[in-house]
């Protein structure tokens, strides 16, 4: 998963590794592991699985693993006033195991 920054034109890899196709999950952004994601969300507050509400999260089709992931973007307060980022990805909707009907 990348993030394209357009005033600078640049990208840089913000969740997942490039070890091919997989599943590693509840784990920092770069040890996460992606099987063909296909769509994204975005979400700027309101309750999250995690139980953080000031933050922003990105919510990916992990298609080839049958689950909605959760990705942490980033918190919507400053640091100082307690706003905290939640360098994680995580299983929010589904359970696998890929290539299995109906689990999703």
């Amino acid at each position: 998963i990348y993030h394209v920054d357009l005033d600078t034109s640049t990208a840089t890899v913000h969740a997942g590794t490039f070890q091919g196709r997989g599943y590693n999950d509840e784990v920092n952004l770069l040890q996460a592991q992606f099987d063909t994601p296909t769509g994204l969300a975005l979400r700027t507050h309101a309750y999250s699985a995690m139980g953080d509400n000031d933050q922003i999260y990105l919510y990916v089709a992990d298609t080839g693993n049958k689950r909605i992931r959760q990705v942490g973007m980033g918190s919507l307060l400053p640091q100082e006033a307690g706003g905290i980022f939640q360098e994680k990805v995580m299983t929010y909707f589904g359970s696998g195991p890929a290539n299995t009907p109906n689990n999703c």
